[in-house]
């Protein structure tokens, strides 16, 4: 199938007795397919401080000014320099609170 393009179909049902009408036709539209990469930091040398203590939330916001729907988000690594990276847990959460772990 191609990308952005509507398709139409209909189906005519056959059995031992004939043929029999054919039925209202459907559609859909395939998506047109963006990729656009973005990242939370502009600067290598901006780093968001993690305290040693207790069990801080640290959020980094990644900020997408684009319309339309997102169907599929990728994140080929996290870069960090921490003792015990085993011990951290990243979450990416939308602005509607859908969370994607």
């Amino acid at each position: 199938m191609d990308e952005n393009t509507p398709y139409y179909w209909r189906i005519r049902p056959f059995n031992i007795c004939g043929a029999g009408d054919y039925r209202t036709p459907v559609a859909f539209h395939t998506l047109a397919k963006v990729c656009n990469s973005y990242i939370a930091l502009e600067d290598d040398d901006e780093r968001i401080p993690i305290p040693g203590q207790g069990t801080p939330t640290v959020v980094s916001p990644i900020t997408i000014l684009t319309n339309g729907t997102i169907n599929d988000v990728n994140i080929p690594y996290i870069r960090g320099s921490y003792k015990a990276n085993y011990q951290l847990e990243n979450q990416l959460v939308s602005d509607d609170c859908y969370h994607f772990v």
